[in-house]
Protein backbone atom coordinates (compact mmCIF):
# COMPACT_ATOMS: atom_id res chain seq x y z
CA UNK A 1 0.00 0.00 0.00
CA UNK A 2 2.97 2.73 0.86
CA UNK A 3 3.98 1.70 -3.05
CA UNK A 4 0.38 2.99 -4.09
CA UNK A 5 0.41 5.89 -1.48
CA UNK A 6 3.84 6.88 -2.88
CA UNK A 7 2.85 6.94 -6.20
CA UNK A 8 -0.25 9.06 -5.68
CA UNK A 9 2.41 12.08 -5.39
CA UNK A 10 1.77 12.07 -9.25
CA UNK A 11 -1.13 13.22 -8.77
CA UNK A 12 0.31 16.89 -6.46
CA UNK A 13 0.47 18.81 -10.07
CA UNK A 14 -3.27 18.04 -11.33
CA UNK A 15 -4.72 18.84 -7.66
CA UNK A 16 -6.43 22.00 -9.07
CA UNK A 17 -8.59 19.40 -12.00
CA UNK A 18 -8.65 17.06 -9.21
CA UNK A 19 -10.43 19.94 -7.13
CA UNK A 20 -12.31 20.75 -9.75
CA UNK A 21 -13.94 17.55 -10.33
CA UNK A 22 -14.52 16.99 -6.82
CA UNK A 23 -16.73 20.20 -6.83
CA UNK A 24 -18.41 19.38 -9.72
CA UNK A 25 -18.90 15.76 -8.27
CA UNK A 26 -20.89 17.33 -5.24
CA UNK A 27 -22.93 19.14 -7.62
CA UNK A 28 -23.92 16.50 -9.63
CA UNK A 29 -24.91 13.93 -6.68
CA UNK A 30 -26.97 17.42 -5.29
CA UNK A 31 -29.02 17.26 -8.40
CA UNK A 32 -29.35 13.59 -8.69
CA UNK A 33 -30.52 13.38 -4.91
CA UNK A 34 -33.14 16.53 -6.19
CA UNK A 35 -34.77 14.12 -9.03
CA UNK A 36 -34.69 11.10 -7.24
CA UNK A 37 -36.68 13.04 -4.49
CA UNK A 38 -39.18 14.66 -7.32
CA UNK A 39 -39.57 10.87 -8.94
CA UNK A 40 -40.69 9.35 -5.86
CA UNK A 41 -43.12 12.38 -5.21
CA UNK A 42 -44.07 12.09 -8.73
CA UNK A 43 -45.11 8.23 -8.10
CA UNK A 44 -47.23 9.68 -5.27
CA UNK A 45 -48.56 11.76 -6.93
CA UNK A 46 -49.71 9.73 -9.85
CA UNK A 47 -51.01 6.92 -7.16
CA UNK A 48 -53.10 9.10 -4.86
CA UNK A 49 -53.53 12.43 -7.07
CA UNK A 50 -52.02 14.40 -4.23
CA UNK A 51 -48.23 14.67 -3.66
CA UNK A 52 -47.78 13.94 0.14
CA UNK A 53 -45.99 17.24 1.35
CA UNK A 54 -47.12 16.70 5.22
CA UNK A 55 -44.93 13.71 7.60
CA UNK A 56 -46.18 11.96 10.24
CA UNK A 57 -43.11 10.74 12.15
CA UNK A 58 -39.47 11.50 11.43
CA UNK A 59 -37.00 14.72 11.23
CA UNK A 60 -37.54 18.46 11.29
CA UNK A 61 -35.36 18.47 8.37
CA UNK A 62 -37.19 16.06 6.60
CA UNK A 63 -40.41 18.47 7.32
CA UNK A 64 -38.69 21.40 5.62
CA UNK A 65 -38.17 19.36 2.42
CA UNK A 66 -41.47 18.38 2.26
CA UNK A 67 -42.82 21.66 2.57
CA UNK A 68 -40.45 23.13 0.02
CA UNK A 69 -41.57 20.10 -2.61
CA UNK A 70 -44.68 21.39 -1.72
CA UNK A 71 -43.84 24.95 -2.63
CA UNK A 72 -42.16 24.31 -6.15
CA UNK A 73 -45.55 22.13 -6.82
CA UNK A 74 -47.75 24.98 -8.93
CA UNK A 75 -50.78 24.12 -10.07
CA UNK A 76 -54.76 23.50 -8.33
CA UNK A 77 -55.47 20.83 -10.21
CA UNK A 78 -53.32 17.35 -9.71
CA UNK A 79 -52.38 17.47 -13.99
CA UNK A 80 -51.31 21.15 -12.89
CA UNK A 81 -48.81 19.71 -10.22
CA UNK A 82 -47.51 16.90 -12.73
CA UNK A 83 -46.68 19.37 -14.90
CA UNK A 84 -44.53 21.59 -12.65
CA UNK A 85 -43.01 18.43 -11.31
CA UNK A 86 -41.66 17.19 -14.79
CA UNK A 87 -40.31 20.36 -15.43
CA UNK A 88 -38.29 20.68 -12.43
CA UNK A 89 -37.31 17.02 -12.96
CA UNK A 90 -35.74 18.16 -16.30
CA UNK A 91 -33.85 20.78 -14.93
CA UNK A 92 -32.56 18.51 -12.30
CA UNK A 93 -31.43 15.90 -14.96
CA UNK A 94 -29.63 18.45 -16.90
CA UNK A 95 -27.65 19.98 -14.25
CA UNK A 96 -26.74 16.70 -13.10
CA UNK A 97 -25.32 15.87 -16.70
CA UNK A 98 -23.55 18.98 -17.13
CA UNK A 99 -21.69 18.32 -13.99
CA UNK A 100 -21.48 14.72 -14.46
CA UNK A 101 -19.27 15.88 -17.94
CA UNK A 102 -17.44 17.96 -16.72
CA UNK A 103 -16.39 15.70 -13.42
CA UNK A 104 -15.24 13.27 -16.01
CA UNK A 105 -13.39 15.15 -18.35
CA UNK A 106 -11.31 16.70 -15.30
CA UNK A 107 -10.41 13.34 -13.81
CA UNK A 108 -9.76 11.83 -17.87
CA UNK A 109 -7.04 14.71 -17.85
CA UNK A 110 -5.59 14.55 -14.29
CA UNK A 111 -5.71 10.27 -14.94
CA UNK A 112 -3.87 10.65 -18.32
CA UNK A 113 -1.52 13.36 -17.08
CA UNK A 114 -0.42 10.39 -14.21
CA UNK A 115 0.37 7.89 -16.07
CA UNK A 116 2.10 9.51 -18.52
CA UNK A 117 4.36 10.90 -15.99
CA UNK A 118 5.28 7.60 -14.15
CA UNK A 119 5.78 6.12 -17.52
CA UNK A 120 8.08 8.92 -18.20
CA UNK A 121 9.43 8.75 -15.20
CA UNK A 122 9.93 5.02 -15.05
CA UNK A 123 11.76 4.87 -18.85
CA UNK A 124 13.97 7.66 -17.27
CA UNK A 125 15.14 5.65 -14.83
CA UNK A 126 16.00 2.61 -16.52
CA UNK A 127 17.92 4.15 -19.22
CA UNK A 128 20.07 5.84 -16.17
CA UNK A 129 20.30 2.49 -14.21
CA UNK A 130 23.90 0.63 -14.48
CA UNK A 131 24.23 -2.68 -16.79
CA UNK A 132 24.59 -4.86 -13.59
CA UNK A 133 20.91 -3.88 -12.97
CA UNK A 134 20.28 -5.68 -16.05
CA UNK A 135 22.39 -8.31 -15.37
CA UNK A 136 20.55 -9.45 -11.91
CA UNK A 137 17.47 -9.27 -13.76
CA UNK A 138 15.60 -10.63 -16.89
CA UNK A 139 14.94 -7.86 -19.60
CA UNK A 140 11.60 -10.13 -19.96
CA UNK A 141 10.39 -9.06 -16.29
CA UNK A 142 11.42 -5.50 -16.99
CA UNK A 143 9.47 -5.02 -20.62
CA UNK A 144 6.02 -6.74 -17.98
CA UNK A 145 6.70 -4.08 -15.27
CA UNK A 146 7.02 -1.60 -18.24
CA UNK A 147 3.97 -2.08 -20.06
CA UNK A 148 2.04 -4.31 -18.20
CA UNK A 149 1.91 -2.97 -14.51
CA UNK A 150 1.99 0.67 -16.14
CA UNK A 151 -1.37 -0.98 -17.89
CA UNK A 152 -2.65 -1.96 -14.87
CA UNK A 153 -1.61 0.60 -12.94
CA UNK A 154 -3.63 3.03 -15.33
CA UNK A 155 -7.20 0.94 -14.79
CA UNK A 156 -6.01 1.41 -11.37
CA UNK A 157 -5.72 5.00 -11.34
CA UNK A 158 -8.95 4.97 -13.52
CA UNK A 159 -11.00 3.44 -10.93
CA UNK A 160 -8.81 4.92 -7.98
CA UNK A 161 -9.68 8.36 -8.96
CA UNK A 162 -12.97 8.40 -10.35
CA UNK A 163 -14.68 6.10 -7.72
CA UNK A 164 -13.20 6.82 -4.60
CA UNK A 165 -14.49 10.48 -5.46
CA UNK A 166 -17.59 10.00 -6.96
CA UNK A 167 -18.96 7.20 -4.48
CA UNK A 168 -18.44 7.79 -1.16
CA UNK A 169 -19.87 11.46 -1.61
CA UNK A 170 -22.86 9.68 -3.30
CA UNK A 171 -23.43 7.06 -0.77
CA UNK A 172 -22.93 10.09 2.27
CA UNK A 173 -25.53 11.93 0.58
CA UNK A 174 -28.13 9.31 0.23
CA UNK A 175 -27.04 8.30 3.88
CA UNK A 176 -28.25 11.50 5.22
CA UNK A 177 -31.51 11.37 2.64
CA UNK A 178 -32.16 7.94 4.42
CA UNK A 179 -31.15 9.13 7.90
CA UNK A 180 -33.87 12.50 7.35
CA UNK A 181 -36.74 10.44 6.12
CA UNK A 182 -36.23 7.57 9.03
CA UNK A 183 -34.35 7.19 11.09
CA UNK A 184 -34.68 3.57 12.82
CA UNK A 185 -34.39 2.01 9.34
CA UNK A 186 -31.70 3.74 8.52
CA UNK A 187 -29.15 2.51 11.35
CA UNK A 188 -30.24 -1.35 10.60
CA UNK A 189 -28.60 -0.27 7.18
CA UNK A 190 -25.71 1.09 9.13
CA UNK A 191 -25.00 -2.05 11.84
CA UNK A 192 -25.19 -4.63 8.56
CA UNK A 193 -22.48 -2.36 6.83
CA UNK A 194 -19.29 -3.25 8.82
CA UNK A 195 -20.05 -7.22 7.80
CA UNK A 196 -20.30 -6.68 4.27
CA UNK A 197 -16.84 -4.34 4.45
CA UNK A 198 -15.18 -7.37 6.31
CA UNK A 199 -16.04 -10.21 3.81
CA UNK A 200 -14.90 -7.63 1.00
CA UNK A 201 -11.84 -6.42 2.47
CA UNK A 202 -10.27 -10.17 2.80
CA UNK A 203 -11.29 -11.20 -0.27
CA UNK A 204 -9.51 -8.07 -1.41
CA UNK A 205 -6.35 -8.98 0.37
CA UNK A 206 -6.29 -12.82 -1.49
CA UNK A 207 -6.93 -10.78 -4.81
CA UNK A 208 -3.36 -8.64 -4.41
CA UNK A 209 -1.42 -11.72 -3.61
CA UNK A 210 -2.67 -13.12 -6.79
CA UNK A 211 -2.06 -9.98 -8.65
CA UNK A 212 1.40 -10.45 -7.73
CA UNK A 213 1.93 -13.44 -8.70
CA UNK A 214 0.07 -13.41 -11.97
CA UNK A 215 2.54 -10.58 -12.83
CA UNK A 216 5.59 -12.16 -11.92
CA UNK A 217 4.25 -15.56 -14.24
CA UNK A 218 3.72 -12.95 -17.42
CA UNK A 219 7.20 -11.97 -16.84
CA UNK A 220 8.30 -15.57 -16.84
CA UNK A 221 6.19 -16.01 -19.95
CA UNK A 222 7.26 -13.19 -21.85
CA UNK A 223 11.04 -14.13 -20.76
CA UNK A 224 10.50 -17.52 -22.73
CA UNK A 225 9.65 -15.97 -25.83
CA UNK A 226 12.16 -13.55 -25.92
CA UNK A 227 15.11 -16.18 -25.33
CA UNK A 228 13.16 -17.98 -28.21
CA UNK A 229 13.21 -15.18 -30.45
CA UNK A 230 16.70 -14.17 -30.09
CA UNK A 231 18.11 -17.49 -30.15
CA UNK A 232 15.97 -19.31 -33.20
CA UNK A 233 19.15 -19.83 -35.16
CA UNK A 234 20.07 -21.88 -32.13
CA UNK A 235 17.01 -23.54 -31.25
CA UNK A 236 16.46 -24.51 -34.87
CA UNK A 237 20.46 -25.77 -35.28
CA UNK A 238 19.93 -28.15 -32.42
CA UNK A 239 16.07 -28.89 -32.68
CA UNK A 240 14.85 -27.46 -28.99
CA UNK A 241 11.37 -26.54 -30.15
CA UNK A 242 9.48 -29.08 -28.55
CA UNK A 243 11.32 -28.81 -25.65
CA UNK A 244 10.99 -24.61 -24.92
CA UNK A 245 7.16 -25.29 -26.41
CA UNK A 246 7.09 -27.73 -23.37
CA UNK A 247 8.19 -24.64 -21.31
CA UNK A 248 6.49 -22.05 -22.60
CA UNK A 249 2.89 -23.86 -22.30
CA UNK A 250 3.83 -24.48 -18.77
CA UNK A 251 4.00 -21.17 -17.57
CA UNK A 252 1.84 -20.01 -20.24
CA UNK A 253 -0.94 -22.53 -18.59
CA UNK A 254 0.18 -21.56 -14.88
CA UNK A 255 -0.54 -17.76 -15.80
CA UNK A 256 -3.73 -18.54 -17.12
CA UNK A 257 -4.40 -20.62 -14.06
CA UNK A 258 -3.71 -17.52 -11.82
CA UNK A 259 -5.78 -15.28 -13.95
CA UNK A 260 -8.65 -17.31 -13.61
CA UNK A 261 -8.16 -17.88 -9.70
CA UNK A 262 -7.66 -14.02 -9.31
CA UNK A 263 -11.34 -13.32 -11.50
CA UNK A 264 -13.23 -16.23 -9.47
CA UNK A 265 -12.46 -14.12 -6.37
CA UNK A 266 -13.27 -10.60 -8.20
CA UNK A 267 -16.83 -12.42 -9.64
CA UNK A 268 -17.80 -13.26 -6.18
CA UNK A 269 -17.72 -9.90 -4.65
CA UNK A 270 -20.91 -8.82 -6.27
CA UNK A 271 -23.31 -12.55 -5.28
CA UNK A 272 -22.21 -11.68 -1.87
CA UNK A 273 -22.93 -8.11 -1.81
CA UNK A 274 -26.22 -8.88 -3.65
CA UNK A 275 -27.40 -11.44 -1.35
CA UNK A 276 -26.55 -9.31 1.85
CA UNK A 277 -27.93 -6.07 0.30
CA UNK A 278 -31.49 -8.81 -0.64
CA UNK A 279 -31.02 -9.75 2.73
CA UNK A 280 -31.33 -6.02 4.57
CA UNK A 281 -33.84 -4.89 1.71
CA UNK A 282 -36.17 -7.82 3.14
CA UNK A 283 -36.09 -6.82 6.98
CA UNK A 284 -36.18 -3.01 5.47
CA UNK A 285 -39.60 -3.83 3.96
CA UNK A 286 -40.76 -5.95 6.73
CA UNK A 287 -39.72 -2.81 9.12
CA UNK A 288 -41.15 0.56 7.44
CA UNK A 289 -44.34 -1.68 5.95
CA UNK A 290 -45.43 -2.58 9.36
CA UNK A 291 -44.64 1.07 10.14
CA UNK A 292 -47.35 2.54 6.99
CA UNK A 293 -49.71 -0.02 7.78
CA UNK A 294 -50.13 -0.80 10.99
CA UNK A 295 -48.19 1.32 13.45
CA UNK A 296 -48.45 4.55 11.48
CA UNK A 297 -45.52 6.37 11.90
CA UNK A 298 -44.18 6.21 8.72
CA UNK A 299 -46.46 8.22 5.38
CA UNK A 300 -46.80 6.23 2.09
CA UNK A 301 -44.44 8.90 0.52
CA UNK A 302 -41.63 8.46 3.08
CA UNK A 303 -41.85 4.95 2.35
CA UNK A 304 -41.75 5.54 -0.78
CA UNK A 305 -38.61 8.21 -0.66
CA UNK A 306 -36.56 5.89 1.82
CA UNK A 307 -36.65 3.18 -1.36
CA UNK A 308 -35.74 5.00 -3.72
CA UNK A 309 -32.62 6.43 -2.17
CA UNK A 310 -31.95 2.94 -0.35
CA UNK A 311 -32.07 0.80 -4.24
CA UNK A 312 -30.33 4.17 -5.70
CA UNK A 313 -27.01 3.75 -3.16
CA UNK A 314 -26.79 0.33 -4.15
CA UNK A 315 -25.38 1.53 -7.77
CA UNK A 316 -22.05 3.80 -5.89
CA UNK A 317 -21.84 0.88 -3.26
CA UNK A 318 -21.23 -1.98 -5.54
CA UNK A 319 -18.64 0.30 -7.26
CA UNK A 320 -17.12 0.94 -3.99
CA UNK A 321 -16.94 -2.59 -3.37
CA UNK A 322 -15.70 -3.69 -6.91
CA UNK A 323 -13.21 -0.63 -6.18
CA UNK A 324 -11.48 -3.09 -3.86
CA UNK A 325 -9.94 -5.88 -5.45
CA UNK A 326 -9.24 -3.21 -8.64
CA UNK A 327 -7.23 -0.99 -6.15
CA UNK A 328 -5.33 -3.91 -5.00
CA UNK A 329 -4.44 -5.45 -8.18
CA UNK A 330 -3.09 -1.21 -8.72
CA UNK A 331 -1.25 -1.88 -5.30
CA UNK A 332 0.40 -5.27 -6.80
CA UNK A 333 1.69 -3.58 -10.33
CA UNK A 334 2.90 -0.40 -8.14
CA UNK A 335 5.04 -2.25 -6.13
CA UNK A 336 6.69 -3.93 -9.05
CA UNK A 337 7.16 -0.45 -10.40
CA UNK A 338 8.50 0.86 -7.16
CA UNK A 339 11.23 -1.78 -7.76
CA UNK A 340 12.40 -0.16 -10.27
CA UNK A 341 12.48 3.19 -8.82
CA UNK A 342 14.04 2.73 -5.32
CA UNK A 343 16.62 0.02 -7.25
CA UNK A 344 19.44 2.38 -6.89
CA UNK A 345 18.40 2.36 -3.04
CA UNK A 346 18.11 -1.14 -2.93
CA UNK A 347 21.61 -1.41 -5.14
CA UNK A 348 23.15 0.72 -2.43
CA UNK A 349 22.13 -1.06 0.66
CA UNK A 350 23.51 -4.36 -1.19
CA UNK A 351 26.90 -3.02 -2.18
Amino acid sequence: MKAYAKLLRYAQPYKLAIALSIVSSIIFVIFNAISLWIISSLVTLIMDGEPDTKIIDGTSIYQSLQSITGSIIIGDSPIEKLKSLCFVLFYAFVGKNIFYYINNICLSYAKGKIITDIRNELYAKLISLPISFFDNRKSADISSISIRDVSMMREAFTQTIQNLINEPINIAVFLILLFIINPYMTIVILLVIPFSGFIVYKIGDSIKRKAKRSSRQIGGVMDILHDTIRGIKVVKSFSLGKILSKKFLGANDRFRVLLLKQDKLRHLITPINDMIGSFIGAILLWVGGKQVLIDGTLSPDGFIKFFTFLFAMFTPAKKLVNLNAEINTGIASAERIDTILNSDLLDNNNS
